[in-house]
C-alpha cells in the first residue's frame, strides 16, 4: 500500500512499517587480466543497461539507493521512495525543495534548506538537526561513520556535525583548501576521506578525514578522457575496486576512472542517453548542480543514474 506523509519538525513516527537497509558501495567483479602474448591485458567491466524506469513527478533532483533494491527520489518538495519499476511505495512531504539526501545503514538524510532531517527507519522516528546556520543552504550531504558531512553552497564550505555527540553543533572543516564550488558535490571514499567534485574547473578533489588535500584528477578536454561543457562532472561515486564513476550534464556521459584519476572507459554517452535541448525549468530552485544527473550505486552490481531531464532512471550492471 502507498504511503504518504506530511513532515512536520514536531511529528515523530510516521515512517513507521517502512524499512530500508544501507546504501551500499559494493560492486563485484569490476576488473581483470587476461594474459596475451606475454603481456597483461587489464579487462574493463562491459556495462549492461537493464531498464529506464519513468518517474512521474516534477523537478526530480537527487537519488539514493537502499540495499532492498529501492531507490529514494528527491522531487521538488518531497522524497518517494520507489521500488525497481517505479512504484511509488512512501512519499514525504516539505515545506520547501528537498535539495539533497543520502542513505545509511538505517537512516535515510534529507537536506532542506539550512538543516538536514534524520529518518530513523526501525524507530520509525524523524528528527530535524541542528542547522546549518544563518544564510546556509545545503547542497550534499553523506554520512560517514559517526558523522555527517554537508556543504553550505552559500558559503562555499564544508561542515561536519558528530551525530553521538552531546553538543550536536556543525563544525566547518578548516583544512579544505578551496572554496566548494555551488554546484560541488561530496561523495565517501574508501580510505576513509572525500571525493568533492569541481565542476567549474572540471575536476575531482581528494581529502583526507580531516579536509586536507590527498590528490586531484579530472581535466577540461573535448576528448574522451576529458570533463566537457560549462560545470563538469556533477557526480561521482566509488565503486567496490576504488575506481570512480562519474556523470556529466548537458551532454550526458557517464565515465569511469581508475583510483588515480586516469581514464578507463565511458559506459555511456549522448549515443545512449539522450540531451535534451531544454531542461526542466519549473522549479525556479532549479539550478546547476541541484538537479541534472546523479548517480547512486545499489548492494546487487546496479548502477542507477538519475536523468532529471527526461524523468527517469536509468539501471546499469556492470559485467
Amino acid at each position: 500500500m502507498n504511503r504518504t506523509t506530511k513532515h512536520d519538525d514536531s511529528r515523530r513516527g510516521f515512517l513507521k512499517g517502512s524499512a530500508c537497509g544501507a546504501t551500499a558501495l559494493a560492486v563485484a567483479g569490476m576488473a581483470g587480466a587476461t594474459e596475451s602474448a606475454g603481456a597483461t591485458e587489464t579487462v574493463q567491466p562491459t556495462p549492461r543497461e537493464v531498464k529506464r524506469v519513468p518517474i512521474h513527478c516534477p523537478s526530480p533532483r537527487r537519488i539514493a539507493a537502499a540495499a532492498d533494491q529501492t531507490v529514494f527520489v528527491a522531487t521538488g518538495n518531497s522524497v518517494q521512495r520507489v521500488d525497481p519499476d517505479g512504484k511509488v511505495l512512501w512519499q514525504s512531504q516539505f515545506p520547501r525543495p528537498v535539495r539533497c539526501l543520502c542513505v545509511d545503514r538505517q537512516d535515510l538524510f534529507v537536506g532542506v534548506r539550512d538543516r538536514v532531517i534524520r529518518f530513523d527507519f526501525p524507530a520509525g522516528d524523524s528528527q530535524p538537526l541542528p542547522s546549518l546556520g544563518v544564510g546556509c543552504l545545503v547542497g550534499d550531504i553523506v554520512k560517514q561513520g559517526g558523522r555527517l558531512m554537508a556543504t553550505d553552497v552559500a558559503a562555499s564550505r564544508l561542515l561536519q556535525l558528530e551525530l553521538d555527540s552531546a553538543e550536536r553543533n556543525w563544525r566547518g572543516v578548516e583544512n579544505v583548501d578551496s572554496p566548494i564550488h555551488a554546484a560541488g558535490r561530496i561523495a565517501s571514499s574508501s580510505r576513509g576521506g572525500l571525493a568533492i567534485t569541481d565542476p567549474a574547473r572540471h575536476r575531482v578533489v581528494m581529502t583526507d578525514q580531516r579536509g586536507s588535500r590527498l590528490g586531484v584528477w579530472g581535466k577540461r578536454s573535448r576528448q574522451i578522457d576529458g570533463f566537457q561543457g560549462c560545470c563538469n562532472p556533477m557526480a561521482t561515486v566509488e565503486l567496490a575496486d576504488g575506481s570512480w564513476i562519474t556523470a556529466e550534464a548537458g551532454q550526458v556521459r557517464i565515465k569511469r576512472f581508475d583510483s588515480s584519476g586516469q581514464f578507463l572507459q565511458q559506459l555511456a554517452g549522448p549515443d545512449s542517453i539522450e540531451s535534451p535541448a531544454v531542461l526542466d525549468r519549473e522549479d525556479p530552485d532549479l539550478k546547476c548542480g541541484v538537479g541534472g544527473i546523479d548517480l547512486a550505486l545499489s548492494s546487487d552490481n546496479h548502477l542507477w543514474v538519475l536523468h532529471a531531464a527526461a524523468r527517469e532512471l536509468i539501471l546499469y550492471r556492470m559485467t
